[in-house]
């Protein structure tokens, strides 16, 4: 849960009720009282530029991106070298996920104020959020240097280790960010979520209980412990916790999903496509939910539904290596040895480290009466993972 946070400017003189409440935390209040300073004619062109920066800071929190930047644009009109303004602009852009755009505006902000700690934090966010964790590593490092005791650039720069898939690193700043701010929920989350990934489900649950005693009211929270709790195999906590960020969120596409995984593996298939079918309801574009949808049908015996939702998936993502894998077997219970072989072919191209496609087409190769095919299959199988149960004779 990486952060991007505005900077606030401050009035050059704040004695008047109208320029106390536009600097009010409370973004509507805040909104009345720096629409009442511009609507004063009394102030400076300084002070007017300080007014559009906080209404805009306003909106921007009241998820109002358009007309926050449009109160940043006034506001760098009025001053050209309000370096919190462009910061505030980038951020917006940020929330809008105009990613670019943001970075040109922490770019201007840090050229005006080379010391700007949150500029340097929030340009990070940005490219993180780009998928370049190795430059948002830089900024946040740069950030931390400039602030060594200001808890939530450890946090993000954990978060671009772990989406380097480096979670012990991950981890070390974590465990930073909350010794530096032990309030801090979205470093408990993060914490735990890569604990998840490692595959420390208890570690994880610790970390999203604390999450939740310090945030109750989010649903990523209760998603994801649900997550852990299904990797312990305690499914009906698991759907507990489905269910209550369902609860908070309604339109949670995910946690539908996720709790139909879970009906499925205790086999009521029903309710389970009933959650997928809501999921991607809620998000048509979802191909983890067609996917596992398909999977359903295809343990209900429905092999035709099964493969109609893994076309699907496949098409939404062309590189979905589990669905390949899964209309493979779809074909294969049909009976449709070479089709089910392409696709498993597919698979291993997509994941070349994807044992149970090996095993799979070691099992289709097998029933064509290519042995010497599915024994080497077997074998590559099993060196990739060696708890596969033995293939069949």
């Amino acid at each position: 849960m990486l952060m991007c946070v505005v900077s606030f400017g401050s009035m050059t003189l704040a004695q008047t009720p109208d320029e106390e409440r536009c600097q009010d935390p409370d973004p509507d209040v805040k909104i009345s009282g720096c629409t009442a300073v511009i609507q004063s004619g009394q102030e400076t062109q300084g002070n007017l530029a300080v007014a559009f920066n906080n209404r805009g800071v306003a909106y921007d929190r009241k998820g109002e991106h358009d007309r926050a930047i449009q109160d940043f644009d006034e506001a760098i009109r009025l001053d050209p070298n309000y370096a919190q303004a462009f910061n505030n602009r980038g951020s917006a852009y940020d929330d809008k996920g105009e990613h670019d755009r943001a970075i040109q505006d922490y770019n201007k902000a840090i050229r005006l104020d080379s010391n700007y700690a949150q500029a340097f934090n929030n340009r990070g966010f940005a490219y993180d959020a780009k998928g370049e964790h190795d430059r948002a590593i830089q900024d946040y490092n740069e950030a931390i240097r400039l602030d060594p005791n200001h808890a939530e650039p450890f946090n993000n720069r954990g978060s671009a280790y772990d989406g380097k898939g480096e979670h012990d690193r991950a981890i070390q700043d974590y465990n930073k960010a909350i010794r530096l701010d032990p309030d801090y929920a979205a470093a408990f989350y993060n914490r735990g979520s890569a604990y998840n990934r490692k595959g420390e489900h208890d570690r994880a649950i610790q970390d999203y209980n604390e999450a939740i005693r310090l945030d109750p009211n989010h649903a990523q929270v209760f998603n994801n412990r649900g997550f852990a709790y299904d990797g312990k195999g305690e499914h009906d906590r698991a759907i507990q916790d489905y269910n209550e960020a369902i609860r908070l969120d309604p339109n949670f596409a995910e946690a539908f999903n996720n709790r139909g995984i879970v009906y499925n593996g205790k086999g009521d298939q029903d309710r389970a496509i009933r959650d997928f079918d809501e999921a991607i309801r809620l998000d048509p574009n979802y191909a983890p939910a067609f996917n596992n949808r398909g999977s359903a049908y295809n343990d209900k015996g429905e092999h035709d539904r099964a493969i109609r939702d893994f076309d699907e998936a496949i098409r939404l993502d062309p590189n979905y290596a589990a669905a390949f894998n899964n209309r493979g077997v779809a074909y294969y219970r049909k009976g449709d040895h070479h089709r089910a072989i392409h696709d498993f072919d597919e698979t291993i191209r997509l994941d070349p480290n994807f044992a149970e496609a090996f095993n799979n087409r070691g099992i289709s190769f097998g029933d064509l009466g290519q042995k010497a095919r599915a024994a080497a299959d077997f074998a590559k199988a099993r060196l990739l993972n060696p708890s596969l149960p033995p293939p069949p004779k």
